[in-house]
């Protein structure tokens, strides 16, 4: 059986109720705080405490991201020796670029964790971000869409 770990933006889309949430029911998700401290950052009190409540919902255990950026949460590991994370970094922006996508330098870069993760944890990525899902499958790892996980 296969776990899944879930990008930050389908905690939004199932918020927004785009997304249908009885497709998760009975699935293993796996989170990292990476998700958590993401959504934690949403400005508006009452979106950040649906959000935070959806992935205390949907998250059934946690794993701690292989590598950590400054500022996360202590107890992990700050980097993981074979330079993985940042070549996914590297792809992340280039593909961000390449989109024409504006995110913030700390978003690449747990997204660049989240990749991470998904690749090295054996763990398909759900995400409806085009190119995060081209830079995991790039380097070896599992990654759908949520219309694919539904079929």
């Amino acid at each position: 059986m296969s776990s899944y770990i879930l990008d930050t933006n389908i905690f939004n889309k199932l918020r927004e109720g785009s997304l249908d949430r009885q497709a998760l029911v009975g699935l293993t998700l796996i989170g990292t705080y990476v998700q958590r401290l993401e959504l934690a950052d949403t400005p508006q009190e009452d979106r950040r405490r649906e959000l935070l409540k959806l992935y205390s919902e949907f998250v059934n255990a946690k794993v701690t991201p292989f590598t950590t950026r400054w500022g996360d949460p202590w107890g992990s590991s700050w980097s993981d020796s074979d330079g993985l994370y940042d070549q996914l970094l590297s792809a992340v922006r280039k593909a961000d670029k390449d989109l024409k996508k504006r995110k913030r330098e700390q978003n690449q870069e747990r997204d660049a964790q989240i990749a991470e993760t998904a690749i090295k944890a054996n763990l398909t990525l759900v995400t409806e971000d085009p190119g995060l899902r081209c830079v995991v499958e790039a380097y070896g790892g599992r990654a759908i869409s949520f219309f694919e996980l539904k079929s």
